[in-house]
């Protein structure tokens, strides 16, 4: 695995975001928005379905541009990007969502590679693949088939795939939200191994408070607003007192 990387810190300031509905009528999906992630910090956006929180994901992640209001991550001002500029800047992004989206005819190598196809060396993507593979629990299933897997292990591969452009920046959107308890715990533990031992910055949607206990800061999403929640409901992390090891899967 390559050396560890310098996690992309992230300010959203009053950013709004508005949809028009087929009635004519707005869904204010993100009121005056605010807050910052600090670089290597991990955070959780909690709240119930049609909160805001995948919307405030997809804002930074520029799958989305807001109405107003500004987002930056590290030196780029995300809310200005628009057409290729913000296509370019998606792929130094990595996404994890809560449908795995891995391709059925692919083996999971192939999956893990699709994003950097036609971008870098086949051998040495492959290479990379294979290395990320391991660092996620799957070594020896490189050549196996999406449907060959359960659901944590598709999730695993999805993981994977999403650090295949050695992103600063992890964004993942429920990503235990189809998985049994047991197996949520799981994938949590992975990610929270990775974005330690990655430095990289991460940000969560869940609506589950439990496994958000995982990350170094919660913040509550309701009605599009965001607020931090009570010392009382705050989560405490649940990650081990280490040193970073620069190694994933040390």
């Amino acid at each position: 695995m390559s050396e560890p990387r310098s996690g992309a810190p992230v300010v959203l300031e009053s950013v709004t975001k508005r949809y028009v509905l087929g009635d004519g009528s707005a869904l204010v999906a993100a009121r005056d928005v605010s807050f910052e992630v600090t670089a290597g910090e991990s955070v959780a956006l909690t709240g119930t379905s049609g909160s805001g929180k995948s919307t405030l994901l997809h804002l930074i992640g520029a799958v989305d541009a807001p109405n107003s209001g500004t987002i930056r991550v590290a030196d780029v001002t995300v809310s200005d990007l628009r057409g290729r500029a913000a296509a370019d800047y998606r792929s130094t992004i990595g996404f994890v969502f809560q449908q795995y989206f891995l391709l059925p005819s692919l083996t999971l190598v192939d999956n893990v590679c699709a994003p950097l196809m036609g971008r870098q060396r086949v051998r040495d993507l492959r290479g990379k693949a294979m290395a990320l593979l391991d660092s996620v629990g799957l070594a020896g299933r490189a050549h196996a088939l999406p449907s060959e897997l359960s659901g944590g292990q598709q999730q695993r591969v999805a993981i994977a795939r999403a650090l295949i452009g050695e992103p600063s920046l992890l964004l993942a959107d429920e990503p235990t939200g189809n998985l049994d308890s047991a197996t949520a715990e799981d994938i949590m533990g992975l990610l929270d191994r990775l974005q330690l031992d990655l430095s990289l910055t991460m940000v969560i949607a869940t609506h589950d408070v439990h496994l958000a206990a995982w990350c170094d800061r919660r913040l509550s999403v309701s009605d599009g607003r965001v607020r931090k929640p009570p010392t009382d409901e705050r989560s405490q992390s649940r990650r081990p007192a280490r040193a970073h090891s620069g190694v994933v899967g040390a």
